[in-house]
């Protein structure tokens, strides 16, 4: 299949390798075996149900081509998988899996145990990435460089502010992600028709099966109200928005005219296939293709969102692949990002350079400053633009250029032009940014929570 050479670079290995036909399985065995746990204790099966029914529903026990084969005539895995757990089954226990359930209880829940250790993974290196970010900020706290709008230089701002403002959207959209990871991962247990029917006290049951499963208990099932899926895609996209962001800025920052930044050794040698001079921002690269792809998941999940009556044919099916493809590519490209940002170098030599380039057009406003107690409206204005058009045509140093003007150097002398007019003292508020952002990232702590032991396991097997 494509995937390995197309689709496969852009996610991450570990995910890839925990998010397999067999991981899947593994999780409706747990489904199972959890729902048959509960019903035990609660009288509705006869003591012995429970083992039998975890002993005998293991993993390597299932044909996995045989499941893929009867899919399309189920229309879904679940149907498929009951059939033949059912058949490992001693004849006297068949009876006893999958009480009250049906196939959409089982898939959604079993979706929701394999996306919940990818999140915490994701988070986990949303941890890592805010750190390096946070040590960005901190060496670069005072380093002036172009501030852009609309592509063009604007007025200057420092490195750590820019850093900052990555950090602000990646911190709010790691919330995002942690909310759903903490309380967004829904059990499924509704039926049939979602209303527990053949069974007494089903919402009850439904709230001990999230307990056994460690999924969140929602207020009633959610077979066609996919509110639980768009909030996982929507904290997904966020994220997928926050990186892309960077990485659009570290790219744009790289370009050989600008080079002001340069992506580290370990997100890729980027070498080019008939240019051996290029070194090209593939780490960037490689985490806007992923954020793309995410994009057109969620909008897929979006798409599909309204279901009709109590099951969908086609919108619910159609939200699977998605959404374990956003949750995937999202792990990808936060793995890429924290290696990035962590070895990410900055020149701030080239920031100083490329700030001469408007001749001070950028410096206007502190030019004017610091002539107004000295000179008229009219004098002031027309040194400013005397030094401007000097600077542009000889290539010399604004600040220079306007100290060597006859009616600016009749009243300051060089050295007070050149340090009110250093670009580093007219940031604005770019400091405080900095230091307002790494408050927050230390108020918030860790956004990871720490693994259980079965998401330790699930990490070891995928390598």
């Amino acid at each position: 299949m494509y995937e390995h050479l197309l689709r496969d670079p852009f996610a991450s290995s570990i995910a890839r390798g925990a998010t397999r036909d067999i991981d899947l399985v593994a999780a409706m065995c747990r489904f199972e075996s959890a729902l048959a746990a509960v019903q035990e204790r609660r009288g509705v099966l006869a003591p012995g149900a429970a083992p039998a029914i975890t002993d005998a529903l293991r993993p390597e026990a299932f044909d996995l081509d045989a499941l893929a084969r009867e899919t399309p005539d189920g229309g879904n895995v679940a149907v498929a998988f009951v059939k033949h757990a059912k058949a490992l089954l001693p004849a006297e226990w068949q009876a006893s899996l999958h009480v009250g359930a049906t196939s959409q209880d089982v898939l959604d829940s079993a979706l929701m145990l394999v996306i919940r250790p990818r999140l915490g993974a994701s988070l986990a290196h949303l941890d890592t990435a805010l750190a390096a970010g946070g040590r960005q900020m901190t060496a670069h706290r005072g380093t002036p460089m172009p501030g852009r709008t609309l592509t063009q230089q604007a007025l200057p701002i420092t490195a750590g502010a820019k850093i900052a403002q990555w950090m602000h959207g990646l911190l709010a959209a790691g919330l995002r992600l942690r909310a759903v990871h903490d309380a967004g991962l829904f059990v499924q247990f509704g039926g049939p028709v979602g209303a527990h029917h053949g069974l007494d006290n089903g919402l009850d049951q439904m709230g001990a099966l999230a307990a056994e499963l460690a999924l969140a208990c929602p207020l009633l099932p959610w077979h066609t109200d996919r509110q639980p899926v768009l909030a996982i895609g929507d904290a997904l996209g966020s994220v997928a928005v926050a990186a892309e962001k960077i990485a659009t800025d570290v790219a744009w920052m790289a370009q050989t005219e600008v080079a002001e930044a340069r992506e580290p050794a370990a997100t890729g040698s980027g070498g080019s296939s008939s240019m051996p001079h290029k070194a090209n921002p593939v780490g960037s690269t490689r985490i806007r293709a992923a954020a793309r792809q995410v994009h057109a998941a969620v909008a897929t999940l979006h798409g599909a969102g309204a279901q009709p009556h109590e099951r969908a044919f086609g919108e619910w099916h159609a939200e699977w692949a998605p959404l374990l493809d956003a949750v995937i590519l999202v792990e990808g490209a936060l793995e890429t990002l924290a290696t990035l940002l962590d070895g990410l170098v900055l020149d701030a030599t080239a920031m100083r350079r490329n700030l001469a380039i408007p001749a001070g057009a950028n410096l206007g406003a502190p030019s004017r400053a610091l002539l107004a107690p000295h000179l008229d409206d009219a004098t002031a204005k027309a040194a400013i633009a005397a030094a401007v058009k000097h600077a542009r045509e000889t290539g010399r140093a604004y600040a220079e250029a306007l100290a060597e003007q006859p009616a600016v150097a009749a009243c300051l002398d060089v050295e007070t032009v050149l340090a009110a007019l250093d670009p580093a003292r007219y940031t604005g508020s770019s400091a405080t940014q900095v230091d307002h952002m790494l408050t927050a990232i230390a108020r918030t702590g860790m956004l990871a929570p720490a693994p259980t032991k079965a998401e330790v396991d699930a990490n070891t097997s995928a390598l």
